[in-house]
């Protein structure tokens, strides 16, 4: 517990940023769904290079947590039915990047650097580095995990580039499909937003949930596992 505690005080920086991506959706997702609602008529009549206008503004909202990328595949799902795949996909992995790097330039190496006194905790964190496009993918496919707090934890580790965009590519997917598909069979966008997901949506969900948690648990653990032969 003093080995956590002493790892996150070191961090502190690096964690408010963390804590507030995770409360600034909370904030600002109401405003969106609103402004949706009301200028329905008028986003539906967007010509092509303004839905890429607004795919690259949705980028950075959403690479600064200011909105929630289910809000944003919902809304596009519904407005664009499978058309939204071309403009949800690149705006979320730009996110990725976008809040990738901020969050390297933050923390400027202080997090691997605080562990320097651990080496316990180096030497698990070296081990998962070798499967990292399957870490990458695990955490990315729970949506229990805020998007953007996911991409802090995962720069903070040392994650490369290549594998950390890859990895948030397949690992978003599947549950990127789903709420698209979501808002395509709604028939009214308030009522959409309200209650989303019910049913089988709410089972693929926990599915997602289970596998990204049975995963990441059965690397930590081998990771464990193996630094304690050592």
């Amino acid at each position: 517990m003093k080995t956590i505690f002493n790892i996150l005080r070191a961090n502190g920086s690096s964690l408010g940023f963390a804590i507030a991506l995770t409360a600034l959706p909370l904030l600002f997702s109401g405003t969106v769904g609103y402004l949706a609602i009301q200028y329905e008529g008028v986003i539906r009549a967007f010509e092509w290079h303004q839905w890429l206008i607004l795919g690259a503004v949705s980028a950075i909202t959403m690479a600064f947590a200011l909105t929630p990328t289910t809000l944003i595949a919902l809304i596009s799902g519904y407005l664009l039915g499978w058309t939204a795949l071309f403009t949800v996909i690149p705006a979320y992995l730009i996110a990725s990047v976008i809040c990738y790097f901020v969050a390297r330039k933050i923390d400027g190496g202080n997090f691997i650097q605080s562990l320097s006194d651990h080496p316990q905790a180096q030497m698990i964190l070296r081990r998962l580095k070798h499967q990292e496009l399957t870490l990458v993918i695990l955490t990315k496919l729970s949506p229990v995990l805020p998007f953007a707090v996911s991409n802090v934890l995962l720069a903070l580790a040392g994650a490369k580039l290549r594998p950390f965009f890859w990895g948030a590519f397949i690992g978003m997917m599947p549950r990127t499909l789903m709420v698209i598909y979501v808002g395509i069979q709604a028939n009214h966008l308030s009522v959409l937003l309200d209650d989303p997901f019910s049913g089988w949506q709410q089972w693929a969900i926990l599915g997602l949930i289970i596998i990204s948690v049975l995963g990441l648990s059965k690397m930590i653990s081998n990771a464990i596992s193996n630094e304690n032969i050592q």
